[in-house]
């Protein structure tokens, strides 16, 4: 899926620059490739319907990421 690759491409760049200024990106690109992916996992059906992430799910990428705790 050319999303995949995008994401992929952003995921490198994020790398490529100073962890502690790409934080905020990270935890973007964490969020929205995970809700990319539930579409394909229910199957491309109800697409009138918005995809969300629980809020324990998008507090979790943000400790990943380091944006509390630190």
């Amino acid at each position: 899926m050319l999303a995949h690759a995008h994401y992929a491409a952003a995921a490198k760049a994020i790398a490529a620059c100073p962890g502690h200024k790409m934080r905020p990106a990270a935890v973007m690109l964490g969020i929205y490739r995970e809700l990319l992916d539930k579409l394909p996992a229910r199957g491309w059906t109800r697409l009138d319907e918005p995809v969300r992430l629980p809020t324990w799910r998008k507090l979790a990428l943000v400790f990943h990421h380091g944006l509390i705790g630190r």
